[in-house]
């Protein structure tokens, strides 16, 4: 397995509001180097987060899957942010390269529900959270799929499990999971059938069954208790998926897994690890998260979010494969800002590095 060059860590990243990179202005002024993203129709209460990037075949049509956060007129703290009541997949499209974004559909409805763990009757509702599209050509009438990471929460003011006072928020780890969509085009994804693709060990609990406990993927995965933030690419007749894969209690196990399928879905296997601990401490932060797979001119890239010791998102890594198709490590990779000094710690504090 090759290790991954790397190229610039990013002083850019992305805020809890969409934001667009504009070229050719100074990286030292970062209040500049965005725009907001405004998508005519679009109606989130809390705003949009988690956007997933992918054009058809020609460049003439843009897509992209984000979550609108709604509910309530008011905000329920957890720490610093907020819990919206519900956590919606949405469809926008855009016709002159991300310039302008216009809302489609809604892909996944988030909505309350009660459901039983260890003889607790839990009221909460189901969020589908950090999307990812991928535009896979060779599979005739499901070229477009989806991921995302589907769970039951129970965000304040609903009853919840017993738990610190402190808590207005509890993911439900007994039912959460990757699911995982496909149609001939991104609106059909509204429509299609939700496959429960990857859980972790025992769950999701029934009735609901993963097809792949990933756990059994990699000896390095057997104490992961859940996985979330996938990124998608298709690539040299596969797709890859990256995915962070949570530990059930020691923080020394998390890691960033790639996956791939050359099946079109049908079928995955483990590619390796991106990222894990050693590479986190070693840089300075906690973890890493919010993953997406990049493709540029025949190029491969992942985009990263480190997580410090807060929990606060330290801006983006961009880093970039020697050989997607072998997958990679980073043991000898060195990390140098955007004029080559090797640095050891990102700059800006904000959100995911999804793409």
């Amino acid at each position: 397995m090759k290790t991954r060059k790397c190229i610039s860590i990013t002083t850019w990243a992305l805020a809890a509001f969409l934001l667009v990179l504009r070229s050719g202005q100074a990286a030292e002024n970062t209040e500049k180097l965005y725009e907001r993203i405004q998508i005519l129709g679009e109606d989130a209460l809390y705003g949009v987060f988690d956007p997933s990037l992918e054009y058809n075949a020609d460049g003439s049509l843009g897509w992209m899957l984000y979550s609108s956060l709604t509910g309530p007129p008011k905000k329920y703290t957890y720490g610093r942010f907020f819990n919206p009541k519900f956590i919606h997949t949405h469809l926008a499209q855009t016709l002159d390269n991300g310039k302008n974004w216009i809302y489609v559909t809604r892909i996944n409805t988030s909505y309350e529900d009660k459901l039983s763990v260890k003889g607790y009757l839990l009221t909460g509702v189901w969020w589908h959270e950090v999307p990812t599209i991928v535009y896979d050509p060779k599979d005739s009438g499901k070229e477009w799929k989806m991921f995302w990471h589907r769970y039951f929460a129970i965000p304040e003011p609903y009853y919840r499990f017993p738990a610190p006072s402190n808590h207005t928020l509890m993911r439900v780890y007994e039912y959460m999971w990757i699911a995982y969509k496909y149609g001939a085009t991104p609106e059909e994804l509204s429509t299609s059938k939700e496959i429960v693709l990857f859980g972790a060990g025992p769950n999701p609990h029934k009735p609901y069954e993963a097809k792949y406990n990933l756990n059994t993927f990699h000896p390095s995965l057997k104490d992961m208790k859940a996985y979330s933030e996938p990124g998608s690419l298709y690539a040299n007749g596969k797709i890859y998926l990256s995915l962070s894969a949570i530990p059930k209690e020691n923080i020394k196990q998390s890691r960033l897994i790639l996956l791939s399928s050359g099946d079109h879905g049908k079928t995955w296997s483990y590619s390796g690890t991106l990222l894990d601990h050693a590479d986190a401490i070693r840089l300075g932060v906690k973890t890493f998260t919010g993953s997406s797979l990049v493709e540029e001119n025949g190029r491969y890239f992942l985009f990263v979010s480190p997580v410090d010791f807060y929990g606060n998102h330290m801006g983006t890594f961009v880093l970039e494969f020697d050989d997607l198709n072998n997958g990679s490590n980073t043991t000898s990779c060195t990390v140098k800002d955007n004029v080559g000094n090797e640095i050891a710690t990102p700059v800006e504090r904000t959100f995911n590095a999804d793409y």
